[in-house]
């Protein structure tokens, strides 16, 4: 990995992780930072999707570089986590909490 594409992944990017099943079934968490489109992951654990989107995060951000396209920044707010279990409402299954301070209960 180029420096500047190490640089820019350490940058601090909202992540969304939801509970939730797949088509396939597999019931876990999946990650996703809003301002990368399409950089998602999953995990088994909420930390496990987080770590794997730390990896997906690095390699878009490598791809886009490589390709000359535009790393988009951080949001405003940058690291807040939005964990949500899918199919429950808004106020009993969302919280946000500071990023790198996700525990699982």
């Amino acid at each position: 990995m180029s420096a500047r594409a190490k640089a820019l992944s350490s940058r601090t990017y909202s992540t969304v992780i939801r509970y939730e099943q797949d088509a396939e079934g597999f019931t876990g968490f999946f990650a996703d930072h809003p301002e990368l489109l399409g950089c998602m992951a999953q995990g088994a654990t909420a930390q496990e999707a987080e770590a794997n989107l730390a990896t997906a995060r690095e390699e878009m951000i490598e791809y886009l570089l490589e390709n000359n396209l535009p790393v988009p920044d951080p949001a405003p707010m940058p690291g807040a986590f939005v964990v949500a279990q899918a199919g429950g409402p808004i106020n009993q299954s969302v919280w946000v909490v500071p990023s790198m301070q996700l525990h699982h209960a």
